[in-house]
């Protein structure tokens, strides 16, 4: 390759590498900037990183950088890409229009033991580590599953049905840059 090619080559590498910083340390500031101090939310970056346990031992998978929330009572995080896009987004649009969780639970089989949100992430047409395998993103406080959707964004799947529910979470809600999407979604609040 010639040298000028070679250089102009580097050159784009270095941009793209400057702007995907640029836009984490935007999505980091806007993470911290929506605490809540009137309604006790917290919000800290957490760099995550999925742990897959397989017979043969844990296998570590994907890095991700969240932005945790935290209430007195809940815990949940939302992907740095998805909260401050100005695209729209399936896990945004969740979180901003909120979930039927009258029919989410019919899905719940009787005698079910396992965590009901992997079944409500699947019917939002979603997916998470655990459908497949056991394991999730790895926090300080423990492991938390994340839904991913077709569209990359990811959100934890008890955030999707903490935010229906309870006002602390509405500092989250705020903090999402994007509008929701006008499509027909799975289980979207009447």
């Amino acid at each position: 390759m010639e040298p000028k090619k070679t250089f102009l080559a580097l050159l784009l590498v270095l941009a793209a590498l400057l702007q995907s910083n640029m836009a984490l340390a935007k999505g980091e500031a806007a993470c911290l900037a929506s605490r809540d101090r009137s309604t006790h939310v917290k919000t800290r970056v957490l760099n995550s990183q999925a742990e897959l346990y397989t017979d043969s031992g844990i296998v570590k998978g994907l890095r991700n950088k969240f932005c945790s929330f935290s209430s007195p009572t809940h815990f949940g995080m939302i992907d740095l890409d998805t909260l401050t896009s100005r695209n729209s987004s399936i896990a945004a649009t969740y979180l901003l229009k909120g979930l039927d969780l009258a029919e989410l639970e019919k899905l719940i089989p009787e005698g079910f033991q396992g965590n009901p949100g992997t079944l409500f992430c699947q019917a939002l047409a979603g997916s998470s580590i655990s459908r497949y395998t056991s394991g999730g993103f790895m926090t300080p406080g423990g492991e938390d599953e994340v839904c991913v959707f077709g569209d990359n964004s990811k959100i934890s799947i008890w955030v999707l049905v903490y935010v229906s529910e309870d006002p602390n979470y509405l500092s989250m809600r705020q903090a999402v840059k994007s509008e929701p999407l006008s499509i027909a979604l799975p289980y979207l609040a009447p």
